[in-house]
Parts: C-alpha cells; structure tokens; sequence
C-alpha cells in the first residue's frame, strides 16, 4: 500500500491511501503461525474429534481462551491449550510428531506470516481489547518453542500515547499532544531524492528527535541500520507499505486539531487535511493552485478566458519513464499535461506569457524544474501517447488546449529580439521532424527543449512507454475547488480555541 502525501495552499498537508487497504492488514486480527511439533505435555488440553487439521484450528479460533491446537495426524483427536496450559513444544527433529499452530494476534497478511518473527519474544493478548491482563509470550528455543505466561502487566506511563497505534489517546488532545507521531511499518516511496541523516541506534530515537526538531515532516529507520534518515516539508510524497518483518519503520508529524486529535490512527491517515505552516507562501497569485504548482491562465482585458485554469507542476525526476511519470500524476489527481498551444514551453529568458510552462519558479521546493535550461537540453514527459485500438496519438487531457483563437503572443527568440502571434483553433501537437515514428512498442511520447533553440524550441519524439527514460515530467491538476478541497478557512476552524 502507498500513502500520498499533497501539499496545498497554503501550505496545507493532504494525505490519503492511494491503494484499497487490505483488510489483513489494516488492523491486528488472530490468525495461526503452522509448525511441524507437538507439545511436551497432553495433560491440560482439551479434547475434540474433528476431521481435520483446518477443522481444529477453527474450533481454536472460535474459543477466546485458546492460544494453540494440536493434531498428531488426520486420523487423531484434536487437542486444544488454553492460556497456562502448556509451557513447550517441541521441534520434529527434537522428537515431537505433529502440526501444531499458534494463535498469535498481528496485522501481517494471513499469506504472508513470518513465523521467525512472530514466534520469537512476541508478547500476545488473550482479548484484543486487554494488552495488560493475561498475555503470553512464546520463544524460539534450540529444541523448540517455549511458552511463558503474564497475568498482569505494569502499568505503562503513557504520555501523548507514546505516540503508539492504540489511538485515541486519553490524553490525546492535551496541548502539548497536540503535534503527534504517527508510526507506519513503511518506507520512502517514488521522488524521494531529498533527505537529511543523523546516527540512531533505536527506532524510538529516531522518532523523539523528528518530533523535537521543527524541519522533521517525516522520519525512516531500519533495523539493524544505525542511521535515521528524515524528509522536510515536499522532500518526500509517497510512503509505501511494508511488513512488520521487514524491519522498517516510517513515522509522519501531525499537527492535530481539536478534531482530528480524536480519531483513530487509520482515520488520522485517510482523507485528512493538517495545517504545516499557517503564513501563505504564493508563488503564483492563482486561487486554488497549490504552492508547489505553477497556474496556466490566459486572460484578456482583465477578464478571464473561458479556458480551463490549470494547475502545473514540473518535477525533476532522472531516469523515471513515461508509465511511471503518468502513474505519481494520476496519484496526484492529476493528469500528464497538454501542450497548450504552440508556444507552450518557455523560449525567452526573461518573459513568460499566455498560459506557457515556465522552466523553474520562485519557491523553495527543490525538485520544481529545471534552472538550467537556458543551457542544457531538457527531456521529459507530458501526456501524449498512442490509442491502440485506433492508433492515432492523442492528448491525455485534450480539453485543457486552447482552441478557441485567442490571441497568443510571445517570444520568437530566447533574446525576445521579435514576438510571434498567433491564434490557436485546434488541438496542437508540435512533432519533432521525423516524427512519430509510427512502429510497434513506440506507444508514448517525450518532448525535447533545446537550450537556446528559437520558436516553438521543442518537438515530440515516439518512444516506448516502460523502458525510455526522461529527466522529469509534467503533471497537470485541476484547482483546490475543482477537486472538492475545502476552504482553508473551514479548515482552520478546526485549529482554533
């Protein structure tokens, strides 16, 4: 599973799964890790007849007190441990004959259970809602599996939750709770280029200095890796899911509102929206485009054009190819853009005009662009690619091109010695000569600046679709109120007493 993080104006964190959840592991359930043993002891189990193995794990499952079955063969009873029952179980090679499976409580998928993992110093409960009455623990020993039994645990002094899974917290919305950790098994997931590190010996550490250190937005940390890795605002926008046994560990600072301070930690990671900075940074005086996009507009007279205002954002990305570039678009709302009209990119060095793609902006997000285009050559993608069942090449969002003959001018050199006007009344694509090489496999398009080439300064190029390689793309979305966002007011709401 992937989360996907947005940044929105101003300034605004929007984070929501990109994937279903799967229900196995969305939250700890109890399923069964299988081993070939039998226990030391029979004494103290109960006894069923059932006509297989899977039948006795189920009568397992149903009875709450249980926590391990046992079947020598298909032909022989069923026996059944509750909790204290039962201290050993030994291996196969160690003597015992059998299957045995252990009732453990994760949130590993049923497919997928690292028994080496859940069966070595795991602690479960007996009820999933009572972590510190009658727990047991199991170990993995030389000749076996060695099971010890808690009937109370102390009391853990919790502040802020210690920032656990278990939300809501009782003290979750005190005001010193209120900028919270929230930890993932996960990693960084595509266009994560960017971090800073420190030497870490615990994940915990790890965690206590994000929150602490005010740039921290996000923290990573592996198992048996001395070093936590840490992202600023826009440094990192996708985190993937991983297993508990991976031994990796994500954890994401919230700003909590009276709200949100209340929800579990599934909801605080769905489909929420947490103020990051609450003074507007405005990069392009467009309402509705995030602060990391750049908004394409055309107006005349004061007034604007009836064409659509899009949302853009260049990213920076060596090497990612053209499905890639469409899939993090997509995640992002958005779609590949549309050459606009004919002088859609940039050409002059100190102008830009009429709705064109500017090179690189005034922010401080460092992946937006490219600052060097005036002297280095720029590949990269927008979303044109080819219909299989008509094979003809198309636009990916065709209705964001200008077609209704307005006037267009701009620079017919980098220098802007001269202008060049025109009126665009149909969709454009501005090929590269030569171009599209119309052969199978070459399904997908690149487009190619020359550094100080005059009018139009570009073409398109055919390509393949997973294997060529650009040095970024552009995403185009619509507005904060075109996709439903609400009203940063509203949001604010939330923050306030």
């Amino acid at each position: 599973m992937r989360f996907y993080l947005s940044l929105t104006l101003p300034l605004l964190l929007f984070l929501t799964p990109l994937h279903s959840l799967d229900s196995e592991t969305n939250s700890p359930t109890y399923k069964f890790t299988i081993v070939s043993g039998a226990p030391t002891t029979l004494n103290a189990s109960d006894v069923l007849e059932v006509a297989s193995f899977e039948e006795c794990t189920e009568k397992c499952q149903k009875d709450q007190q249980c926590i391990m079955a046992y079947q020598a063969n298909s032909s022989d009873p069923c026996y059944l441990f509750a909790w204290n029952s039962i201290q050993e179980v030994a291996r196969n090679e160690s003597g015992g004959v059998g299957t045995v499976a252990f009732k453990v409580y994760t949130d590993q998928p049923s497919c997928e259970l690292n028994a080496q993992f859940l069966m070595n110093g795991r602690i479960y409960p007996i009820s999933p809602n009572d972590t510190m009455n009658y727990l047991w623990k199991i170990d993995t020993s030389e000749d076996g599996w060695k099971i010890t039994y808690i009937e109370k645990r102390e009391e853990e002094n919790l502040v802020c939750g210690n920032f656990s899974f278990n939300r809501p917290y009782p003290d979750g919305c005190n005001p010193e709770c209120m900028t919270t950790m929230v930890q993932l098994n996960g990693e960084p997931g595509p266009l994560s280029y960017t971090y800073k590190s420190y030497q870490a010996t615990t994940w915990m550490e790890c965690v206590n200095e994000c929150q602490k250190n005010r740039e921290c937005f996000v923290t990573y940390f592996r198992d048996g890796v001395e070093n936590c890795t840490w992202y600023m605002v826009d440094d990192i926008m996708f985190i993937n899911r991983t297993e508990a046994s991976a031994g990796k560990h994500i954890a994401l600072k919230l700003p909590l509102s009276n709200r949100s301070c209340k929800l579990t930690t599934d909801e605080l990671l769905n489909d929420q929206y947490y103020v990051i900075n609450e003074e507007p940074q405005i990069t392009r005086t467009i309402p509705g485009c995030e602060m990391n996009t750049v908004g394409s507009q055309v107006r005349e007279n004061g007034k604007n054009d009836p064409n659509p205002i899009v949302c853009m954002r260049l990213e920076n990305a060596p090497g990612i190819t053209y499905n890639a570039a469409k899939e993090i678009c997509n995640e992002w709302d958005g779609k590949l853009m549309t050459q606009r009209h004919a002088g859609f990119l940039q050409i002059c060095y100190a102008r830009l005009d009429y709705a064109a793609m500017p090179w690189r902006w005034i922010t401080r997000f460092g992946k937006w662009g490219f600052p060097d285009w005036p002297t280095k050559d720029v590949k990269f993608w927008m979303g044109l690619e080819k219909d299989n069942g008509t094979g003809q090449w198309h636009w990916l969002a065709p209705e964001w091109a200008i077609t209704n003959n307005y006037k267009i001018t701009t620079c017919k050199n980098p220098e802007n010695t001269e202008d060049i006007t025109f009126y665009p009344n149909k969709v454009e694509m501005t090929w590269a000569p030569g171009q599209p090489v119309n052969k199978p496999g070459l399904d997908c398009a690149y487009t190619l600046h020359k550094a100080g080439a005059s009018f139009p300064g570009f073409g398109h190029y055919s390509s393949t679709c997973d294997a060529e390689q650009a040095d970024g793309f552009l995403c185009g979305t619509p507005r904060q109120q075109d996709k439903g966002i609400m009203k940063y007011a509203d949001i604010m709401k939330e923050y306030e007493g």
